[in-house]
């Protein structure tokens, strides 16, 4: 299977993230991501981001939510190899949609 060709170039996702803030394409940012939590405890636990483009709401979990581990999938396989955890946060990482998952 051929992997799909990438619909962003490297301007677009700068340019998005003058816009909406580093890590992130879509409106949103960290206090979105702290409202999708809101009432949740995921301390100790995994959290799964589905579709995480840049990475900027798993990095936004990892940094204010304390996760055990943070594991963040895309299709887009240019954005998975631009996203990364802060090396001081939880496990995890970023893997494109046709890698296996470790868990």
């Amino acid at each position: 299977m051929s992997e799909p060709s990438g619909e962003y170039v490297e301007a677009h996702y700068f340019g998005m993230e003058i816009i909406w803030g580093e890590g992130y394409m879509p409106p949103g940012g960290d206090d979105e991501v702290g409202s999708v939590v809101d009432g949740v405890d995921i301390r100790g636990n995994t959290a799964l981001e589905i579709g995480s483009g840049l990475g900027g709401s798993a990095v936004a979990l990892a940094a204010n939510h304390d996760p055990a581990r943070v594991i963040g999938i895309d299709i887009q396989k240019q954005q998975i190899e631009r996203a990364a955890l802060p090396d001081d946060g939880p496990s995890g990482g970023f893997f494109w949609g046709r890698q296996p998952l470790e868990w």
